[in-house]
């Protein structure tokens, strides 16, 4: 019995490690949000259940998922998005914006572009913003 459930968990690990093999070898696909997908040192991952201050405002992301947004066009399609809820913290004034990958958010005298949303399989969530 001890030997069948040897057996049964080395082949799982097996297969649990080739599935991670093709799955790296596997060419991922294109979309049009990747162009601004480029991290450089300047980024901000802000995740989910977190709210950093960020120009003088609290930033909290949360809802992310897909949604029937329209593109820069205006053809509507699912696309991934994210709900930011900010905080100026100075006057607690708040306001509430939908985002997609190229927003572009002001946060105090500062403007962000939104170049990436995670939507966290297995933990939360993340968006991740440029300041331009």
């Amino acid at each position: 019995m001890i030997d069948a459930k040897r057996a049964a968990v080395r082949v799982a690990l097996l297969l649990a490690a080739m599935h991670g093999v093709t799955d790296a070898s596997r060419p991922q696909p294109q979309s049009p949000d990747d162009r601004y997908a480029q991290m450089n040192s300047a980024d901000i991952t802000i995740r989910e259940t977190t709210q950093p201050i960020i120009s003088g405002q609290l930033v909290g992301v949360s809802n992310i998922w897909e949604r029937d947004l329209p593109d820069e066009r205006g053809n509507v399609a699912p696309r991934l998005s994210a709900t930011l809820s900010i905080v100026e913290a100075a006057s607690t004034r708040s306001r509430v914006e939908r985002i997609v990958v190229g927003s572009v958010v002001v946060l105090g005298s500062d403007s962000y572009r939104v170049v990436r949303i995670d939507r966290g399989e297995s933990a939360p969530g993340s968006i991740t913003l440029r300041q331009l």
